[in-house]
């Protein structure tokens, strides 16, 4: 896991750019410029007319805001520049906009707070449409909740799991080595468990209390009672393995990059099961939906599309459903108390997250908006009142953003929750039987991971 470069151009303008290579400097350097080519085809005529819309906004300090626009006349080409300017700032000082026409305004407002958002035609500079950015002030978040820390892990960890046990305690393992340990929430202490005999990627509780951990060529099983791993069957698909999810029937559905299998709890074994529908799709989540069926969501093979396919444990097999609205390359799927499923996603550490709806008996999925922070490589966990608190993420450069969000299905909205302690992303997210959330780990300063752990209670 590593921080992203701070300018990323899309591909598909690489060869238009190359011919605008001061145009994509400036873009590098201040983000205020950058080109968007909303068809791969060759380069149409030029637009007789460009509108950004809307063609007034008021945006508050440190928000963000979608523009689009309008080409007269139809079929011209839509590749456009989008810049920005202003009286009383230059560079970030007026905000930054990406090369799909999302505005961020900057964390205080400019003097005097107006900003024009410009797209120009990459075909003909000087056909171009203009919106007016009013900046306001953001009111203070008023917390939602508060965080508390609770000591250090026994090791640093990030990129680990957290397990839920049935005895209230937290199995966390990997992260750092083979090795794992339990927390025990009546003392708000960590103390070490046996070893892992490999990296097993993803933790399963299964209903008998033990946890699987199934890694790409192997599987163990954990047993709180005896505090230890054992090896289990041995899987038959030798491959890297993208998620594992506890299916209604006890089995495991355990999906690789090529290929699926089951496994069954009772007599420790693996078995192949149906194939998927897109070919090499690279999944970020896996959520069992109330019917019983599992909700695979990720990327094409060279994350071009996003894909979205059922598994039906009854046939075994996979079907497409709906298409993603916002298919991103780093996603979280929690299973909202109303049976719908809520993907916040995230492909780059300077701007707020997508947000998207599936719903089950339409098949279909819906965007809903953005986040207010940044959430890449964030945790996000349902709570015992059906909100969901979505915290942390990855700033430019690496460190760990603090801010944490309320999902509030009541109203379709994300609001502020509460800082954490410390920065992280990478870090694990337990719902606690006490409806306290565990927090646990990952990258607070780039690129040394954490021991710190903390404590949200919701408001």
């Amino acid at each position: 896991m590593y921080p992203e470069l701070p300018c990323k151009v899309a591909s598909e303008t690489i060869v238009l750019l190359i011919t605008l290579a001061l145009i994509a400097l400036t873009a590098c350097g201040g983000g205020n410029s950058t080109a968007v080519h909303n068809s791969p085809s060759e380069v149409q005529s030029a637009p007789a007319q460009i509108s950004v819309v809307p063609s007034t906004v008021q945006v508050a300090t440190g928000g963000s805001f979608q523009f689009s626009i309008n080409i007269v006349p139809a079929g011209a080409s839509n590749a456009v520049i989008w810049s920005l300017s202003g009286a009383g700032c230059s560079g970030a000082s007026c905000g930054t906009i990406n090369n799909n026409g999302r505005y961020l305004a900057p964390a205080s407002a400019p003097n005097p707070p107006t900003i024009a958002v410009i797209a120009a035609s990459v075909v003909d500079q000087n056909v171009s449409g203009t919106a007016s950015v009013s900046i306001t002030a953001a009111p203070p978040p008023q917390p939602m909740g508060n965080f508390s820390a609770i000591g250090n892990m026994t090791v640093a960890r990030a990129g680990h799991t957290s397990t839920l046990l049935p005895d209230g305690r937290v199995l966390i393992a990997g992260g750092s080595g083979l090795s794992a340990e339990l927390y025990n929430p009546g003392t708000r202490t960590f103390a070490p468990t046996g070893n892992m005999l490999d990296s097993g990627s993803f933790g399963v509780l299964l209903p008998d209390g033990r946890a699987l951990f199934v890694g790409s060529t192997s599987a163990q099983l954990y047993d709180p009672a005896k505090g230890t791993f054992v090896p289990t069957g041995g899987m038959i698909l030798k491959q890297p393995v993208r998620t594992a999810t506890l299916l209604a029937n006890g089995k495991v559905l355990v999906a690789g990059d090529t290929d699926a299998e089951l496994y069954d709890p009772v007599s420790g074994s693996f078995a192949a099961t149906g194939t998927y529908v897109d070919s090499n799709p690279q999944w970020d989540t896996a959520t069992l939906l109330a019917n019983g069926t599992a909700l695979l969501a990720g990327c094409a093979a060279q994350c071009n599309a996003g894909v979205a396919e059922l598994y039906d444990p009854q046939s075994g097999r996979f079907s497409v459903t709906g298409a993603r609205q916002a298919w991103l390359t780093m996603s979280t799927a929690t299973l909202l108390i109303n049976g719908k499923v809520l993907f916040v996603e995230a492909n780059d550490s300077e701007f707020p997250d997508d947000a998207e709806i599936y719903d089950p008996t339409a098949g279909k999925f819906t965007h809903i908006g953005y986040t207010s922070q940044v959430h890449e490589f964030s945790t996000a966990t349902r709570l015992s009142d059906g909100k969901v608190l979505v915290a942390g993420g990855q700033l430019a450069g690496g460190d760990g953003n603090p801010g944490t969000e309320l999902y509030m299905p009541a109203t379709g909205t994300f609001v502020f929750a509460a800082n954490m302690v410390i920065g992280r992303h990478s870090h694990s997210a337990t719902l606690l039987r006490d409806g306290t959330v565990l927090i646990t780990g990952g990258y607070s300063i780039w690129p040394q991971p954490s021991s710190s752990a903390e404590i949200y209670k919701p408001q």
